[in-house]
């Protein structure tokens, strides 16, 4: 038997509200119990039980609200933040700066600590977002504009290095 998947609207919640998490908003993503939220200069963690209209400008460890801004060892070099995906207690982010060569960091979901990063060469200095595939384990992601290919790269967490290499390309029609 098959089945369908139906999603019901709830409404625009939370609606026309700034609040601390929200400004310059990239990428949203989750596992069962938090929200993990990129800014252009910072990380969040907020569990799924916070009313995410009501006003969240710091940390709250309390409510078990984490923020972490752009590692120190990436910020004199690195500006932006793309969105973000979780996958198996990683966080994997897109990163941008200037004229640098775009980067993926990894972060440690449970803590928001920093572990890595590794290149992407071949997208230049545009990496807008990234995303793991779990049917085959793949780290994808594009440069920006005029997109035509999507990167799919391999990767491993060994001794708190990412190891990413290129695994093949998607060519979009």
């Amino acid at each position: 038997m098959k089945r369908s998947l139906f999603f019901k609207h709830i409404s625009d919640y939370p609606d026309d509200r700034e609040t601390g998490w929200s400004e310059e908003l990239q990428g949203v993503t989750h596992d069962d119990m938090h929200w993990f939220i990129t800014q252009k200069n910072r990380v969040w963690k907020i569990p799924v039980g916070v009313d995410l209209n009501g006003t969240i400008n710091e940390a709250d460890p309390d409510r078990g609200i984490l923020t972490a801004p752009i590692p120190a060892a990436l910020s004199e070099d690195y500006d932006h933040l793309g969105d973000l995906d979780y996958y198996q207690g990683f966080l994997f982010v897109g990163v941008e700066g200037g004229n640098r060569t775009a980067l993926v960091a990894c972060f440690n979901a449970a803590t928001l600590d920093y572990i890595d990063n590794a290149p992407l060469p071949q997208q230049g200095n545009h990496a807008p977002w990234c995303a793991v595939n779990p049917s085959d384990g793949l780290l994808y992601s594009s440069p920006f504009d005029n997109v035509t290919t999507l990167f799919a790269y391999k990767f491993s967490i060994v001794f708190e290095r990412l190891n990413l290499s290129l695994h093949n390309t998607v060519n979009l029609k």
